[in-house]
């Protein structure tokens, strides 16, 4: 009966202590688990990462409409400050104008003045001409006459004389005459009016057009003093003009290097996707190499589509998508077959020690197996789904985060590469 009941206790242990070959399904099991995981953290990754550069490209725009907002304020305020002092020259101008235009009603008034003033010291001259020439006039003809009078008259032909003198003053009297009637129908046909009935309107009409004569020509020099101011700023323009020409030469030279070193830069990036382009037909090449090996391999170990047939379909060669799925079941059928390799030599050492002609190990049985990790080392074991989700969920940074530049990307990418996993 004790015997019954140790070896039930020891079929027990037995069967509790798993096989090799559930331990190699397990260790499969676990490495598949890892990977499903690790190709989710790389997407979740990847996609954290696509974020980040989302965020820094709207950083980056939202910087560069900040510096055109600073600008159109500094041309805005630059438009206002000119319009203010715009609007001040214009009140200038136009308090100016009202000074003068005041001014020049007074200036009318005395002008006026001084003309109706003018009129009567003409007048009272021209009266105290008058008399005076005829007093002249009177002596002249009355010393004239004495002198006559006074000499002695031997003279045959006077009366000849006399009568030419007549002739010649009556030929100046109608000579003067026919210029007086000239002048007189000059501005009787200019003015419409006959002089020697209506002088007043004669003279208004000479007056008036003095007075055009005289704002007609306070016009022009008005318009001959604009002219200066606008030749002026016509000058000014033109430097600015110059000035403006010169900075864009300036500009189209920085563009025209700009270019430059963009076709530099192109033809440089053309060179390097060329290469990248190489190196990926090259990776490619190898890898095709690769999947035929594999295939090769898959076909002389004999291996079972079986375990995946269920969740891949076309099958017919190895490609991109199905890689793995071979060289697991690749890498189970290896393992299974240096397992029954190592066993049959373990089995076979005692009859081959007996033998003179012992055949070289296959297996080196020196060397030993590394010690198996822990699941919990590999894997996490939370069965739970929300404590999982609250483990992830807890991982979360809540700070501001802020994409990394270029040469931080590739510092933290050497540090990663110098990992032992840094190549996987």
């Amino acid at each position: 009966a004790e015997i019954v009941k140790v070896t039930k206790k020891v079929n027990d242990l037995k069967s509790q202590v798993p096989t090799e070959l559930a331990q190699v399904e397990r260790c499969l099991a676990g490495k598949k688990t890892l990977e499903v995981l690790e190709s989710k953290l790389d997407s979740v990754i990847k996609q954290c990462c696509t974020v980040v550069t989302e965020n820094r490209d709207l950083r980056e725009e939202i910087d560069h409409m900040l510096i055109e907002r600073m600008n159109f304020n500094k041309l805005w305020e630059g438009y206002i400050t000119n319009l203010s002092n715009g609007k001040k020259l214009m009140m200038d101008i136009f308090e100016q104008a009202t000074i003068a235009y005041d001014q020049r009603d007074e200036w009318i008034t005395r002008l006026n003045a001084l003309r109706k003033r003018a009129l009567d010291d003409l007048r009272l001259h021209v009266s105290e001409m008058t008399s005076l020439r005829k007093k002249m006039d009177n002596e002249r003809l009355l010393d004239e006459f004495m002198a006559i009078k006074g000499q002695f008259r031997n003279m045959s032909n006077l009366e000849e004389k006399t009568i030419r003198e007549r002739e010649a003053k009556r030929k100046l009297l109608d000579d003067c005459l026919s210029k007086h009637k000239a002048i007189i129908n000059e501005i009787k046909a200019y003015t419409r009016i006959n002089p020697q009935t209506e002088t007043g309107k004669v003279i208004q009409i000479y007056v008036d057009s003095e007075e055009r004569n005289i704002s007609t020509f306070n016009y022009v020099n008005e318009l001959q003093s604009q002219m200066e101011v606008i030749t002026e700023r016509v000058m000014d323009k033109q430097k600015e003009i110059d000035q403006q020409w010169q900075i864009s030469q300036g500009f189209v030279v920085r563009q025209k290097e700009g270019i430059k070193e963009l076709r530099g830069a192109l033809a440089k990036a053309k060179k390097e996707a060329d290469e990248s382009s190489r190196q990926l037909n090259a990776t490619n090449s190898t890898l095709k190499s690769l999947y035929v090996g594999i295939g090769r391999l898959f076909q002389i170990c004999k291996c079972s589509k079986e375990p995946f047939m269920q969740l891949l379909h076309d099958f017919g060669s190895v490609n991109d998508h199905n890689v793995f799925c071979f060289v697991e079941v690749l890498e189970g059928t290896v393992i299974n077959l240096l397992a029954n390799v190592y066993f049959r030599q373990i089995t076979t050492v005692p009859l081959q020690k007996k033998t003179a002609k012992a055949e070289q190990e296959v297996i080196d049985s020196t060397i030993s197996a590394p010690p198996n990790s822990a699941i919990q080392d590999i894997i996490p074991t939370n069965p739970c789904p929300l404590c999982t989700d609250r483990e992830l969920v807890s991982d979360v940074i809540d700070t501001l985060q802020y994409a990394l530049t270029r040469d931080e990307v590739a510092d933290k990418l050497s540090l990663r590469l110098a990992l032992p996993d840094g190549l996987e």
